[in-house]
């Protein structure tokens, strides 16, 4: 996969077409996300959809957007358009117009004086006002659902309308974060006049509805900017995105891959990438420590499994004073392949726990070392207290 630099694309797709089989698979593993989506939507007024600029029209699942809107109205808001070009942005919602979304709104949620921000409240205010309310016209409060794939402004823009609407700080963490709005945070005011509460979708399965959606962004990002699907941390671990099964022969030959560690969950792992027969079939161990998307960080029984696994893999040799890794050895040492979806979270959690092991290190100089390497790895609240338990086990001291 290419890279071109950070730069638009002029040619970029204007659709992406689902195989069949695709859309045969979806409703099979994800109607029970969809169908709880949808009753939560009898608790709505308006859907606000946060999408990436950079990528307007690839990364949204048809029947996914098909089956939450139409019901409600909807606002369709465009963050981080300062990294796009402006001269693009009339065909882009020309474009969106043709796919029936006409509340189109682009904001750059970094600039405290963003003018598409303060666009979103008026907006939804007028076309919930001039909407049925059905079940919810006797309730004076307004609510909106926020949905998107992960790492597109979420909380930035949750963060940006309290600030505007009500002078206050941070309801929720933001930086480098992927989906960090988590489920507990279901109910957060923006506004008291009107009144308006954001919802948000419930974590675990709000990971299973959008796998599709925030897979093919991570293609997209990965073609229209500096980013590389996977990252060779050092002589034995490589960190990478779901390996699609076209570039098995790829990993083994050039990379010599010889061990594989999955944090997907089976849903994941069913269509476009080896199953652990497959990658036996070349010779490849393979080990699943399947892990939830986004919410969560493997449990620290996963996390010392995982390093146990990398370690059969490196060379005896390499082993320095203060390495704490086990090593069983191998007389042909070679490489291991951690990846989940992006290679940014669940799997940067278990090799931020084998670079602890492996150089005594601690896990801020452990993530310091990833970032350096692959710059877009995000880790929350749970994986880096994972990385800190893991550190406390296996590094510090015992009292």
């Amino acid at each position: 996969m290419s890279n071109n630099g950070g730069k638009v694309v002029a040619n970029l797709r204007q659709k992406f077409v689902s195989p069949s089989n695709v859309l045969q698979w979806f409703p099979g593993h994800m109607a029970k996300g969809l169908k709880q989506m949808q009753q939560r939507l009898k608790s709505v007024d308006c859907i606000l959809e946060v999408h990436d600029a950079r990528v307007p029209i690839s990364g949204r699942y048809a029947d996914f957007s098909r089956t939450l809107l139409g019901v409600k109205p909807h606002i369709f808001l465009l963050s981080k358009k300062d990294l796009i070009d402006k001269n693009h942005i009339k065909s882009i919602s020309s474009a969106l117009n043709r796919e029936g979304l006409s509340n189109v709104i682009f904001a750059n949620l970094k600039n405290d004086r963003c003018k598409g921000a303060k666009q979103v409240l008026p907006l939804a205010h007028k076309l919930i006002s001039n909407s049925q309310r059905y079940n919810r016209a006797q309730e004076e409060a307004y609510s909106m659902m926020v949905i998107g794939v992960p790492n597109v402004g979420k909380s930035s823009l949750i963060n940006r309308l309290r600030g505007l609407h009500l002078h206050l700080g941070q309801a929720t963490n933001v930086g480098a974060v992927p989906g960090i709005t988590r489920s507990v945070l279901t109910h957060i005011k923006i506004s008291e006049d009107p009144l308006v509460y954001l919802i948000d979708t419930p974590g675990k399965m709000f990971a299973r509805v959008t796998f599709y959606p925030s897979l093919l962004y991570n293609v997209v990002m990965e073609k229209i900017t500096t980013r590389n699907w996977y990252d060779r941390m050092d002589e034995t671990v490589i960190l990478g995105a779901l390996p699609f099964r076209r570039e098995t022969k790829q990993l083994i030959e050039k990379e010599n891959i010889k061990g594989v560690v999955s944090m997907n969950e089976d849903y994941e792992l069913s269509l476009l990438s080896n199953t652990e027969n497959e990658w036996r079939k070349h010779n490849i161990e393979f080990l699943q420590l399947c892990t939830t998307d986004i919410f969560s960080a493997p449990s620290q029984e996963k996390l010392q499994k995982g390093v146990n696994f990398i370690n059969k893999f490196r060379n005896v040799s390499s082993k320095k004073l203060g390495d704490t890794g086990i090593i069983d050895g191998s007389d042909n040492p070679g490489s291991v392949y951690v990846h989940c979806k992006a290679g940014r979270t669940r799997s940067a959690t278990l090799v931020g726990c084998y670079l602890i092991t492996k150089n005594n290190w601690t896990p801020e100089k452990a993530v310091d070392f990833m970032r350096k390497k692959r710059p877009h790895i995000l880790l929350h609240t749970a994986q880096w207290s994972a990385l800190e338990e893991f550190h406390a086990k296996h590094i510090e001291p015992k009292s």
